[in-house]
């Protein structure tokens, strides 16, 4: 059995970051919990809130049906990057500021609201204001 708040930060790395680095699944997971403490709501509600994270639109918050050994490879490493970000201190450390990010290829107008924390390849992450 899989907890409500491990399930729903493992369907966002799997969703928003399953094909990217260890850091950006890691900032990715790291990015809802933090929205979550912030805002005093739990992270399954952060997740589901409409437009904040784009496959909600197109997915439940359930357990995918994978289809192949690739995706089941997949939702494996994000069930342990989620815990591993739930539970380890370091890692909240690391990522303890990052509250937004978007992907490389997108500039939202409200990325210019917020100062750059680091990016990566495929992402880009942006600290609280």
């Amino acid at each position: 059995m899989i907890g409500a708040t491990l399930l729903c930060l493992a369907l966002n790395v799997f969703y928003e970051a399953r094909n990217t680095s260890v850091v950006d699944r890691e900032a990715v997971a790291a990015v809802a919990l933090n929205r979550a403490e912030k805002e005093h709501r739990s992270v399954c509600h952060v997740i589901a809130e409409p437009r904040q994270f784009s496959w909600t639109a197109h997915h439940s918050l359930t357990v995918p049906k994978v289809k192949n050994l690739e995706e089941k490879k997949a939702w494996s490493t994000a069930i342990a990057t989620a815990r591993h970000v739930l539970y380890s201190k370091r890692s909240r450390r690391v990522f303890a500021h990052v509250m937004y990010y978007h992907a490389t290829y997108v500039h939202p107008a409200w990325s210019r609201r917020y100062r750059v924390a680091f990016a990566t390849r495929t992402q880009v992450y942006y600290l609280s204001s």
